[in-house]
């Protein structure tokens, strides 16, 4: 007989979606200041109230699957925040959550559909776990509602939100590289999920997606995800360089880490892959390293946006940050076929050639123009100004 799990300790089940989910998001927030060009002065209380209302969603939802997943998580044997929570008690939580999701609404800004994706959201909650439609032992159909009211639909309410501050055009294409992008990484990690939960969900007569496919078959289906939602992040990122060349160097942060990955996995295999702390990725990439590339971003239109960063680095898993360069040099000499590195190398140097390029057309240098190199610019500038203040002298 499965004991009683031990109770969640914290409020709204913090520490499960703290450094993910809100990480996440809060680095999103960051990217749209950066693509609409949010002031330092307007970023401020938009990025608060955004953590507020993060916090509220986040909370309403854990609370609507806690509620609903009581007796199959004794079952299962799973620790459940609301087993054993008296009926008072569950209401106020309840409505904390509400207040925390609706309060920041009366401030930030809002049209029909801001409060439209507000309602689908919620809406998602509910038809996810509450009985009798519960589209979370449904198959498809579950992961597809976990992937919108996680991932899909708050990215997209976010960027809309963000650019009703900025009077900036709601851009389609951009959108719908991002929905899509956000979607398909939502699905991956509840797939993942169900794959942790196999047999808690067999022993608590749950039904599960994972638990029907051969471990061939879901190898391959979470390859085709993983590959389709790269090429959808890749794909949205490219179409800001022409709103910011600097969002190249997000491509460069993605393509770097996404070829260690690629060696890793090429080593490993896929079981002893999803085993190791990659077993997640991308999404070390997304909920760590890019909110930091996204502050940077800001940080070099307005030098205040670099306080931020230690922030960031403090607010969200610094033990992370502290840890990521003794992981990556293990990393690094753990990989055996050193050759990989060089056509890696190759690979990467485009967009780092490009990003350069762009980088010097921001202070009016064309290097093509003048068929020159970084490198040779640099000294053929400033080695004349050396040679002219000697002969003053």
């Amino acid at each position: 007989m499965v004991g009683a799990a031990p109770p969640y300790k914290g409020i709204f089940r913090v520490k499960d979606w703290w450094w993910s989910k809100a990480a996440l998001l809060m680095g999103l927030v960051y990217l749209f200041a950066a693509w609409y060009k949010i002031s330092f002065r307007a970023f401020i209380p938009l990025s608060l109230l955004s953590l507020v209302t993060i916090t509220g969603f986040a909370g309403m939802g854990y609370l609507f699957n806690d509620l609903f997943d009581i007796e199959k998580d004794t079952l299962a044997g799973k620790r459940n925040f609301l087993a054993g929570k008296p009926g008072w008690l569950i209401i106020i939580l309840f409505l904390v959550s509400a207040a925390f999701v609706l309060m920041p609404w009366l401030f930030l800004p809002k049209t029909w559909l801001s409060l439209a994706l507000i309602a689908v959201q919620l809406l998602l909650y509910m038809v996810y776990s509450v009985p009798p439609v519960r589209l979370k032992e449904r198959g498809f159909a579950g992961i597809i509602t976990d992937a919108l009211y996680a991932h899909g639909i708050p990215s997209v309410l976010a960027a809309y939100t963000f650019a009703l501050a900025a009077h900036h055009l709601f851009s389609t294409v951009e959108i719908l590289l991002l929905f899509a992008w956000q979607t398909i990484s939502g699905a991956r990690n509840i797939i993942l999920h169900l794959a942790e939960d196999v047999e808690a969900d067999k022993r608590a007569g749950s039904k599960n997606f994972v638990a029907g496919l051969a471990p061939s078959k879901f190898h391959l289906l979470l390859s085709a995800l993983i590959v389709v939602e790269w090429i959808f992040c890749l794909g949205f990122f490219t179409s800001l360089l022409s709103v910011n060349p600097l969002f190249s160097i997000c491509l460069l942060v993605i393509l770097g880490l996404s070829a260690m990955a690629f060696m890793l996995f090429m080593e490993k295999g896929a079981p002893p892959f999803l085993k190791s702390t990659w077993s997640f990725f991308p999404n070390n990439i997304y909920e760590k390293w890019l909110p930091l590339t996204y502050l940077l971003i800001l940080a070099v239109g307005d030098i205040r946006f670099a306080i931020l960063i230690a922030v960031h680095l403090t607010i969200f898993n610094f033990e992370f940050y502290t840890q990521a360069a003794d992981r990556i040099y293990g990393w690094w000499e753990s990989i055996s076929f050193k050759g990989n590195l060089i056509t890696a190398r190759i690979i990467l140097s485009y967009p780092g050639n490009y990003f350069i390029y762009y980088l010097f057309r921001i202070f009016k240098v064309d290097l093509k123009r003048e068929n020159i190199s970084a490198m040779d610019y640099f000294k053929k500038r400033f080695g004349v100004k050396q040679s002219i203040s000697k002969s003053d002298k």
